[in-house]
């Protein structure tokens, strides 16, 4: 589908001398077009706090890892990568031990680093009524309908709600 927002960074960092933030956000036509200019700017503030927040670091430890798990697996049990990605996403939504504990990891941290960015937009802009418009657009009213998934071979888990989005934001204390 098509991706309304991301963003792609990281850090240069040279000693004490040099810290700086590197980064690009993309916005697709179709949010342009359906966004006011205070949404979009929630949009494009949202994607910088993912970048100046050093998300990307725990995205690639959560990828490397994932990445080990499934290719051991499906060494191990001589079976192709979407098989065990599969076996995963089964693990993580139907074995308690997995799927309620370590298996929710991954979208434990996402969904963290994704109120990290809303935040650090909403207190940017100093106003809330921007990220809510956004995210009711984004998922045509429906608070209960995921903002981002993680998707294990043929399944699919939750990493945060739009509901759960907005609560978080109606609750910021704008200074």
């Amino acid at each position: 589908g098509d991706d309304p927002a991301f963003s792609l960074g990281g850090r240069i960092t040279l000693g004490q001398i040099l810290d700086l933030p590197i980064g690009a956000v993309y916005v697709s036509e179709g949010l342009c077009r359906n966004l006011n200019d205070a949404q979009l700017e929630f949009v494009v503030l949202h994607e910088l706090g993912h970048i100046l927040g050093n998300h990307w670091v725990a995205n690639l430890f959560i990828f490397l890892a994932k990445d080990f798990i499934v290719k051991e697996l499906a060494s191990r049990l001589k079976i192709s990568i979407g098989g065990a990605e599969s076996i995963v996403g089964l693990a993580k939504r139907f074995l308690p031990s997995i799927g309620v504990e370590a298996g929710r990891i991954e979208e434990k941290i996402k969904a963290q680093k994704e109120l990290e960015a809303d935040r650090y937009a909403v207190l940017h802009q100093r106003v809330k009524e921007p990220a809510i418009s956004v995210l009711q657009i984004l998922v045509a009213g429906n608070m209960s309908a995921p903002t981002h998934v993680t998707v294990d071979g043929i399944f699919e888990s939750t990493i945060i709600t739009a509901g759960e989005r907005i609560e978080a934001i109606r609750n910021l204390i704008l200074q």
